[in-house]
């Protein structure tokens, strides 16, 4: 659970004064008017001049239930407590990597963002035309390539450094910025605009010229293998909020399973996952890249939008006699092969 600000506390505490004292005004009230109903029974008289005085004084004050609701009313209307203290920033950062490190320093860009900068730069004309980079409001986004900037520097970074605030300080931004930098970002890069702009199934000349280059650099035999299939850990960086336990492997880390399908260090699908328990909630005894194959149908026919294909379907991209290259954690089929297997 979040830490409740001290906002939030003090309008909680403001709320619960409101409740009670108006309670008991409402009892004071009704025991006046019962007061009332039985000395006008008895036929008794009261001072008078006691009662203009009550009255006099009851109209100069308000009461202390409406104080409390006007407390509450000015806390929601200021949203914070203490006075708001502009901290020094700039941009100076940000515009030198993009302009000093990337030209003439491209290790230094490339340590800092993760990418070269051709990479980089192929990345952002992908997702510079995505539609959650526009909009119609008066105040204008930042630019996509700052935006991109500021999201692998933040993915780039571990710990305290990868942190909104030390990211904002270095790009020269405020916090609230950073989280919408990223969430554009990612926002475009899960698109299937995207997915099907830089991922898409080789044409057969592709096929054949790959076919070609492996059968140059081994046998005629091999030449139909052409595509190969594997797996990668990535360590998360803390335990997640949500369905936690799933990302929790058999080593005792917290992990994102991710597998992928090349050729030519060219991706054409992709698979990422957090399945790293069995359906009877046990600890897996087997590899988790086995555990995605079988499960989540490694066999690269999610691509072309079957979402929903199965491992038996590998027959919709593969021709006869093809096959996929793998490694020993996967099984041997006939259309997957693993040339280590014991």
């Amino acid at each position: 659970m979040p830490r409740p600000t001290e906002c939030q506390l003090a309008t909680d505490i403001l709320l619960d004064a409101f409740i009670t004292q108006l309670i008991t005004e409402s009892n004071d009230h009704l025991d006046a008017q019962m007061a009332s109903l039985i000395e006008s029974d008895l036929g008794t008289e009261s001072d008078s001049e006691s009662e203009c005085e009550m009255d006099e004084w009851d109209e100069s004050l308000p009461p202390l239930s409406n104080v409390f609701l006007q407390a509450v009313l000015g806390l929601y209307s200021s949203h914070y407590l203490n006075e708001c203290i502009t901290i020094p920033k700039t941009g100076q950062l940000l515009w030198i990597l993009l302009n000093v490190y990337k030209e003439k320093h491209k290790a230094i860009f490339q340590s800092y963002l993760r990418l070269w900068p051709q990479k980089f730069d192929a990345l952002l004309d992908k997702i510079h035309d995505d539609p959650v980079f526009h909009n119609n409001l008066e105040n204008n986004q930042l630019l996509v390539v700052f935006q991109l900037t500021i999201t692998l520097f933040q993915f780039g970074h571990y710990g305290n450094a990868a942190s909104v605030q030390k990211v904002g300080l270095w790009a020269g931004v405020g916090v609230g910025t950073v989280d919408l930098c990223m969430w554009r970002v990612m926002m475009a890069l899960c698109s299937e605009h995207f997915h099907h702009i830089t991922m898409a199934w080789p044409n057969e000349a592709i096929k054949e010229w790959a076919k070609e280059w492996v059968e140059a650099h081994s046998c005629y035999e091999w030449r139909d293998g052409w595509c190969m299939v594997d797996g990668t850990l990535v360590p998360l960086f803390c335990r997640p909020g949500f369905f936690r336990n799933t990302w929790f492997d058999q080593k005792s880390n917290y992990l994102l399973n991710v597998q992928v399908s090349l050729f030519f260090y060219l991706f054409i699908y992709f698979l990422s996952t957090n399945m790293f328990f069995c359906s009877s909630s046990q600890p897996l005894t087997c590899t988790s890249l086995t555990m995605v194959w079988a499960c989540q149908g490694a066999n690269m026919t999610q691509q072309l939008g079957r979402r929903h294909a199965s491992p038996q379907e590998h027959h919709r991209l593969l021709d006869a006699g093809e096959w996929v290259w793998a490694d020993t954690a996967y099984p041997i089929q006939k259309w997957c092969q693993s040339p280590y297997k014991k």
